[in-house]
């Protein structure tokens, strides 16, 4: 070896050694920069590639770190690391297909190690092939009894068959192998909530944090089971962790002016702008008016699909994202109001927040004269994105014809019918009115709610729309779903016209649906009842035909 081939393995070396120090050091900035010196000095030298795909992994940026390992595989295309490394990037980002063919190849090609089984078997369950992830998952535990890894992912797998028991004890065993796994305990703590057991689920995903405080997918975590369980001021604080979340769903644009922290404004201008869902943005905006209080002008900035509705409800500016923004002094997102706030479940406010402008009010009113009888609007499914869709939703032919009830005129609310739902309601157009095509936004949506004696919904934005109109709202839920319908509850704090029909334990929603016959049955009667004495107090007071 000459001597400048020497001098320039030395500095190789030196500068592998510099970054893989950093990295153990958590210092991700100096690594890259070093990793990126490296693969100048040497273009050809996978490892660089692999070592900066990690780095740049750390530090979120996955696009480029699964770049860097695309390179680190064409150099060195027997590193099977390097592969892996490759698949968890394309989990991470969604591609799971690609992720399961490079974990099947990499199971292929070193079929006796039980962390490459453990990852497939994770992979094979993001795809829902529950069967072949649970094959997966036994390989990796014959191979390796201890592996704390392959018991988290049997936890997974047991939660996504809806067996939160079974995910119990996967999690457990995980724990005994692993005691200090911030893993194992916030999955045992999502499925001791799923069992209802409020307080023992605290304690594991408080025990995660206090293992990994810095991680805000754990706090977020354990922020859902002090909401669940209706400790509204600590879940409010710890919520504030998922604007550090990686879920795109979370992402917050940045701002140039402070956040506003609850301090009076003195006539500074506050940007409110929404995040997340519909439903989310509904619940939340009761809070506008408590912030307006704090002296200066408010602009809320919401989903285009909300102006209409939210101008005719809110003393506020209302923006739409699509608008330029006016000049502004302060930002706060939406759902941190309860937290500046300092809201406690006690002071949530209750009473009815939106309404339906006048003449909209007026136009629904009449288009819906010639119906007789009860007037119920139904809502049985959400968006088919949502996370936990498959619990809420259901099927028309599973909840229609259960409500064709004497008495009753149903109407559909659905905004837009799944293509298994719409011959369903081409049957019964005779019984149930559809009124999706004329739900051009959410301010009809609200009109025609507002003109219905109940609506019956699933977990979606229009029982939230319902809620906050002050409309009787019988909302069909989950035995367990959401943070805001808290454990157990028939009736919310949220919402006080509204009330909770609850599968009584998982999956059971054969029960819900025999008691909402039952008591749509009941209410129909009551109002058929109660028309002769609200006919006869018109009369009375001189009202009368």
């Amino acid at each position: 070896m000459d001597k400048q081939t020497g001098d320039t393995a030395a500095s190789i070396e030196a500068v592998l050694n510099r970054g893989n120090r950093l990295m153990d050091q958590g210092e991700l900035a100096g690594a890259i920069e070093a990793y990126r010196e490296l693969i100048t000095l040497a273009p050809q030298f996978g490892p660089g590639y692999r070592n900066l795909a990690l780095a740049l992994a750390q530090d979120g940026q996955l696009t480029d770190a699964l770049s860097a390992c695309g390179r680190a595989v064409e150099l060195q295309p027997d590193d099977l690391e390097a592969y892996l490394i490759m698949a968890r990037l394309l989990l991470r980002l969604g591609r799971t297909d690609q992720a399961v063919s490079m974990y099947q190849l990499a199971a292929l090609a070193a079929p006796g190690r039980s962390d490459i089984h453990a990852s497939l078997a994770a992979a094979l369950a993001r795809q829902g092939r529950l069967t072949e992830a649970s094959a997966a998952c036994d390989k990796a535990i014959e191979l390796a009894p201890h592996n704390a890894g392959a018991y988290l992912n049997l936890g997974i797998i047991q939660s996504k068959r809806d067996d939160p028991e079974g995910a119990v004890a996967a999690y457990r065993h995980a724990i005994r192998l692993d005691p200090d796994s911030p893993e194992g305990h916030t999955n045992l703590g999502i499925a001791l909530s799923n069992l209802g057991m409020s307080q023992p689920a605290i304690e594991m995903s408080g025990r995660a944090v206090d293992l990994k405080p810095a991680d805000p997918e754990l706090h977020y975590n354990h922020a859902m089971h002090l909401l669940l369980a209706g400790d509204l001021k600590a879940g409010f604080c710890e919520y504030e962790w998922r604007l550090c979340h990686p879920a795109p769903r979370f992402r917050q644009r940045p701002f140039d002016v402070p956040r506003w922290s609850g301090e009076p404004r003195n006539g500074r201008t506050l940007l409110i702008h929404a995040e997340q869902g519909l439903g989310d943005t509904l619940q939340f905006v009761r809070f506008v008016s408590a912030a307006a209080t704090t002296g200066g002008p408010v602009v809320l900035q919401v989903q285009p699909p909300l102006t209409e509705l939210l101008r005719d409800s809110l003393d506020v500016t209302v923006i739409s994202r699509d608008e330029p923004e006016p000049p502004f002094d302060l930002h706060v997102p939406l759902m941190s109001l309860p937290y500046e706030l300092g809201t406690s479940i006690e002071t949530i406010p209750g009473e009815a927040y939106l309404r339906v402008g006048p003449a909209k009010a007026a136009e629904w009113r009449q288009r819906l004269a010639e119906y007789a009888g009860l007037k119920v609007g139904v809502v049985w499914t959400g968006s088919p994105g949502h996370l936990q869709d498959r619990k809420r939703s259901l099927p028309a032919d599973i909840i229609l014809p259960r409500l064709l009830i004497p008495g009753v005129q149903l109407f559909s609310l659905q905004k837009d019918p799944r293509a298994d739902d719409r011959p369903v309601l081409e049957q019964l157009k005779s019984r149930v009115v559809d009124l999706g095509p004329l739900l051009t936004t959410f301010a009809d949506t609200a009109a025609a709610a507002s003109a219905m004696d109940l609506v019956i919904a699933v977990d979606t934005s229009v029982a939230h729309l319902a809620g906050a109109l002050g409309k009787p709202t019988w909302i069909l839920l989950p035995h367990i779903l959401d943070w805001r319908w808290l454990y157990e509850r028939a009736d919310t704090p949220w919402y006080p016209a509204a009330r909770l029909l609850r599968q009584p334990g998982s999956r059971d929603w054969a029960s819900v649906l025999d008691r909402l016959a039952g008591e749509l049955e009941r209410f129909a009667a009551d109002h058929q009842k109660a028309i002769p004495r609200f006919r006869a107090r018109q009369s009375a007071s001189g009202y009368g035909a």
